[in-house]
């Protein structure tokens, strides 16, 4: 089962999609909130789910008031599970039934309403519980109206005491309140009294009854969670044109796959985010770039998208295909080092001390983002290399960012940033040179290329961090030495 820390979901964009699904019920709502990971186990589970967010997508526009309608009514239902269990170890009170049969009556709204849609979309596995009998158990009078009280119906012997009752209060008042014998005062309050236990009579009567539907009440509270969950991540779907995937095979695979976080973040600031292409197959993979050049983000991209799939979700995708995995990691520095508050490399070590005590226990999916990038370059090449190439030897799926040399030739396959090759620097530079130093960022961050490509796996990282430094506009006297540098490091 994956299991993500809430500072992961947030880093690779998968809270901002969580907190985007916005169920109607309070049962939705809680299913939401503890959503679980399909495991590979769970294959047919995960696939009638997404098979119905499928149908929900087909069917939802032709039957849109229905829907709307569904949703409604499931606002409008109170969380009453803790009264429904208490018809085992207990004895339901006023308030219990009335929140049972308000429920029930919602259920006979819910049904047929269902039943409308069903017909069409034809959902699999999702089904409501006959519960007819429940509401009639609580409803004698057959009045159909959103309220309890312990009828007559429900008890001879309390006809009786709340007649007597009633003769005597009628002959109380004949009476000023000062001179009311003390013999009717003891004669209503015994009454009252007998009527307070034909009363608890009658609950406790009542709960006995009740107690065969508690497993198809519960069931149907499941029911509204699962439709409503359904619904709204066909809503998020639709939104943002997510596809249904694939579930199967040893690659991921993504065509124009985007991060809606990241994006509705470009948006604001009138760019787009660049739709990414790649294909995983086991072993390790590698993608360099240069700085700046978007190598974090299309890690979390790809991240974000595997594990949407295995929690019920459609990928931001055209595309996709995805096995389940039983472990999926996610290993950041600075994700790492907040975590465990250690030192950025100690946290990573920590992460992936755990990646190498389950990694051969079943079907891995390993994220790295710049592994060692807070050590000095000799170690942290060094390290980086030996991290890709034992991951690159196990069963698993391993995607690795990195900006040191010679890392992807320990990898299975390799993919760059393009970064700002193929553009005219000098014409880029004489466009910066007048605007301040945050304008100068924006146009370099705006002629970045973020295109995903295949690259060969001995070609190294791109050298743009002298580009950079000319664009941001270093002084030359320093851009000077640091190219005599590079120069003698080009000779070695």
């Amino acid at each position: 089962m994956i299991d993500l820390s809430l500072q992961q979901k947030k880093d690779i964009g998968l809270q901002f999609v969580i907190d985007l699904t916005a169920p109607s019920s309070a049962y939705g709502k809680e299913r939401l909130r503890n959503s679980k990971s399909f495991t590979p186990e769970q294959k047919g589970e995960l696939q009638r789910e997404l098979d119905n967010i499928e149908k929900t997508l087909l069917y939802r526009s032709q039957l849109e008031s229905e829907y709307r309608r569904l949703e409604q009514i499931f606002s409008q239902i109170k969380d009453i599970r803790k009264s429904i269990l208490k018809c085992q170890d207990g004895i339901l009170g006023e308030i219990d039934l009335f929140e049972i049969k308000s429920f029930l009556l919602r259920l006979t709204e819910l049904t047929p309403l269902f039943e409308t849609i069903n017909c069409r979309a034809g959902y699999d596995g999702i089904v409501f519980q006959d519960t007819e009998q429940a509401l009639q158990l609580l409803d004698p009078e057959h009045n159909r109206v959103a309220s309890f009280h312990i009828s007559n119906y429900y008890s001879a012997e309390l006809t009786r005491i709340r007649s007597k009752k009633r003769d005597t209060e009628e002959e109380m008042r004949r009476f000023s309140f000062k001179d009311i014998p003390a013999a009717l005062f003891e004669k209503r309050q015994n009454l009252a009294l007998e009527e307070e236990q034909e009363e608890q009579k009658v609950l406790a009567a009542l709960t006995r009854k009740l107690e065969p539907f508690v497993l198809p009440l519960l069931a149907n509270t499941d029911t509204i969670a699962e439709l409503d969950l359904v619904i709204q991540k066909a809503i998020v779907a639709k939104k943002y044109h997510a596809c249904k995937p694939l579930i199967g095979g040893n690659s991921v695979s993504f065509v124009d796959m985007l991060n809606p976080e990241i994006a509705a973040q470009l948006n604001k600031q009138d760019k787009k985010f660049t739709a990414i292409d790649i294909e995983l197959c086991k072993g390790a993979t590698v993608i360099t770039g240069a700085n700046m050049g978007g190598k974090s983000v299309a890690l979390a991209t790809i991240a974000l998208n595997v594990a949407l799939i295995h929690y019920g979700f459609y990928p931001f995708a055209a595309m996709a295909v995805s096995p389940l995995f039983d472990f999926l990691y996610v290993v950041s520095g600075n994700m790492e080092s907040r975590e465990h508050g250690l030192s950025s490399f100690g946290g990573e070590l920590v992460s992936f001390n755990k990646i190498v005590s389950d990694i051969n226990k079943g079907f891995a999916c390993v994220f790295i983002d710049e592994f060692a990038h807070g050590t000095n370059p000799v170690e942290g090449t060094a390290i980086a290399q030996g991290v890709t190439e034992y991951l690159n030897e196990k069963n698993a799926i391993t995607l690795l960012t990195t900006h040191y040399d010679k890392v992807a030739e320990y990898a299975n396959a390799h993919y760059q940033i393009m970064g700002l090759k193929q553009l005219d620097l000098e014409k880029i530079k004489n466009e910066t040179e007048p605007l301040a130093h945050n304008d100068r960022v924006c146009r370099i961050a705006a002629c970045m290329n973020y295109n995903l490509v295949p690259a060969d796996k001995k070609q190294e990282p791109p050298r743009e961090a002298l580009n950079v430094c000319y664009l941001l506009g270093i002084p030359a006297e320093i851009t000077a030495r640091i190219e005599r540098n590079y120069q003698e490091l080009a000779r070695k």
